[in-house]
């Protein structure tokens, strides 16, 4: 058996099971699915039931139209089963919503561990200045589909 770690491997995300972290994960085959405004806010809102269930604490969330970001720490779960639960049930809304019967997430996701207040500054501010960067708003407040704890 073949016990090598490659990239994009679920080997790498046996040891991240806690920690804030930084999460980005895309639509399947990086189509636009979330430009559509109903599908955008069903992900978010999703994440928000999460935070609201205790499953994780939100931070921020900013869901682009072929991919999302949002730092979060994970409240008696880990990411892999938390993201399965979130895809699951956006994956359905979405498909239902948009009359789409082709995969709408990547199975794969990127995280990077969040360590320090500096990092978890600097992760919030990425997320939020993402729509800024593809051109699609001139101001991040501008942004209809993100949410930041507190605002």
């Amino acid at each position: 058996m073949d016990t090598r770690i490659t990239r994009g491997s679920h080997r790498l995300r046996l040891h991240r099971t806690a920690g804030t972290a930084l999460i980005t994960t895309c639509c399947a085959g990086r189509q636009p699915l979330l430009a559509d405004p109903v599908a955008a806010a069903t992900v978010l809102e999703s994440l928000q039931w999460l935070d609201a269930a205790h499953r994780l604490l939100l931070h921020v969330a900013v869901v682009m139209p072929d991919h999302l970001h949002f730092v979060a720490d994970p409240l008696g779960g880990d990411w892999q089963s938390l993201l399965r639960t979130m895809k699951s049930f956006t994956a359905n809304a979405i498909a239902k919503r948009l009359h789409h019967a082709c995969a709408i997430w990547q199975t794969q996701y990127h995280d990077r561990r969040i360590d320090s207040d500096a990092q978890l500054a600097a992760a919030i501010e990425y997320c939020l200045l993402n729509p800024v960067r593809a051109g699609l708003v001139p101001t991040a407040s501008e942004w209809p589909h993100s949410w930041l704890r507190g605002s």
